[in-house]
C-alpha cells in the first residue's frame, strides 16, 4: 500500500480507527464526514478525541481495474467543513488520476519482469534453435 501525508504526523492508523475502511464500504462513492465528533462511527475514534483531532474528512476510495478497494485518497482537517462540489470533483478526479498512474506502474513492472523472463530464455532458445537446425540438415 502507498501512503503518503501532508502537514499530518500519523503515518498509518490500525484499521478500527480507519475512516478509510468506511470509505470503502462504497467504493464508488466520495465519503464526507462534516464533524467526526457529531458521528456515531468516529465521535470515540482516538484520531478524533485526541491528537491528531480530525474533525472533517473527505475520502475517495482507489479501486484496481477489478474493483478491488486499494484505499482511499482523502483530505482532512481539524475544522468541520465540506467540500464544494468543484471540490469534490477535483478529489474524484485527483483518486483516478492516483489509480492511472498505479496501473501505469504495474504494466511497466510486468513489462520489465517479461523482457527479464524471455532475456533468461536466450540461451535455451539459441540451444534450441541450433539443435532444430541441425537435426533439419540432417534430414534434407
Amino acid at each position: 500500500m502507498v501512503q503518503v501525508s501532508l502537514g499530518l504526523n500519523v503515518d498509518q492508523t490500525d484499521r478500527c480507527h480507519s475512516f478509510c475502511s468506511h470509505a470503502i464500504q462504497n467504493p464508488e462513492q466520495l465519503m464526507q464526514v462534516e464533524d467526526a465528533q457529531l458521528d456515531q462511527r468516529f465521535h470515540e475514534n482516538p484520531l478524533v478525541t485526541g491528537s491528531p483531532d480530525i474533525r472533517f474528512y473527505a475520502g475517495m476510495p482507489l479501486l484496481d481495474k477489478d474493483g478491488f478497494a486499494l484505499g482511499s485518497l482523502c483530505v482532512i482537517d481539524q475544522k468541520p467543513r465540506l467540500l464544494t462540489q468543484v471540490q469534490q470533483k477535483a478529489l474524484r478526479t485527483l483518486a483516478q488520476q492516483v489509480i492511472d498512474k498505479l496501473s501505469l506502474l504495474g504494466l511497466i513492472k510486468e513489462k520489465i519482469s517479461m523482457f527479464s523472463f524471455f532475456k533468461s530464455l536466450k540461451p535455451s532458445i539459441n540451444y534450441a534453435v541450433f539443435l532444430l537446425f541441425r537435426s533439419l540438415r540432417r534430414t534434407f
